[in-house]
């Protein structure tokens, strides 16, 4: 478990080092680090929250493809176009999947900062793995999950729950924040669309000695899947079930006795939407009851 950056902050200036040598580095490796940048310390415990999920395609438009080195995203404008669409909702919780860091065709590397920065939330990023556009070599991106949040993360984990090879793995990133005097669990996961995905899920969640599973809880992911009644039969409400027409492969699933779900559904304005075009997924939402 990591609680300060500057932990992270070492092995990232020990990784640029060995790219600055020019060695290969450990595709083993993965990159995880929390950054409080407006602390919260105000005492009274938000019981109405809102929550995200969505999958942002490594900052590239649903008309590129991250995995095809000439195509560049992350760019100053599309970052500013996904913190504008997410600021709308107003959100107290962002759960992020496909977020790419250092490959080499973004524009801007630290994509989680800048957005972080534009909608003024603190974050955690937890990578799966390396990953870079087709053909690469040396491979110097990552992606993973991250999560933003209105209130202070204290303590968060990166856990491997998937893996078929050292390309394709995948990870759980979960987080503690501190909600006025309650303490809430926050993960965001991206699933490989296989049928183990759920049962390892599933026993992760299930843990009962993890800090992470024995206080209110919200995850958000992109299931590559329809119903995920693993989940629900662990004591997780998908508090997007019914509200999406044709349902979602992107989720908001919370404690259910903890939480009421008051409302929640896709995050656009219609079809042909610019907002449909940020990413080649639609966000979605959830606004929760916190009830115990």
């Amino acid at each position: 478990m990591l609680k300060f950056a500057p932990i992270v902050l070492l092995a990232l200036l020990l990784f640029h080092g060995c790219s600055v040598l020019g060695l290969e580095p450990s595709y083993e490796e993965r990159t995880s680090y929390v950054v409080n940048q407006f602390p919260n310390n105000d005492s009274t415990t938000d019981t109405l929250l809102t929550c995200i999920s969505y999958n942002i395609q490594c900052g590239f438009p649903a008309n590129m493809s991250p995995w095809t080195a000439s195509d560049i995203g992350a760019t100053k404008q599309h970052i500013q176009a996904l913190a504008q669409h997410i600021r709308s909702l107003n959100p107290d919780i962002v759960c992020l999947q496909e977020v790419a860091r250092n490959r080499s065709n973004m524009e801007i590397k630290n994509l989680l900062e800048e957005l972080a920065k534009e909608l003024n939330m603190n974050y955690a990023f937890g990578a799966h793995g390396y990953n870079d556009a087709t053909g690469v070599t040396p491979v110097p991106g990552e992606w993973g999950n991250a999560i933003l949040s209105r209130f202070t993360i204290e303590s968060m984990e990166n856990v491997e729950v998937e893996r078929i090879d050292v390309w394709q793995r995948r990870s759980i990133l979960s987080v503690i924040v501190k909600n006025g005097t309650k303490r809430m669990a926050v993960s965001s996961l991206h699933f490989i669309p296989t049928e183990n995905s759920a049962t390892q899920s599933a026993r992760y969640f299930s843990n009962s000695s993890s800090p992470f599973n024995q206080i209110p809880h919200i995850i958000g992911g992109d299931f590559n899947m329809g119903e995920v009644k693993e989940l629900e039969q662990i004591g997780l409400t998908d508090a997007t079930a019914t509200s999406i027409p044709g349902g979602s492969i992107d989720k908001v699933f919370c404690s259910t006795t903890s939480f009421t779900v008051v409302k929640a559904g896709e995050h656009t304005k219609g079809f042909g939407d610019p907002t449909d075009t940020l990413s080649d997924h639609r966000a979605v939402f959830a606004v929760l009851l916190l009830t115990k």
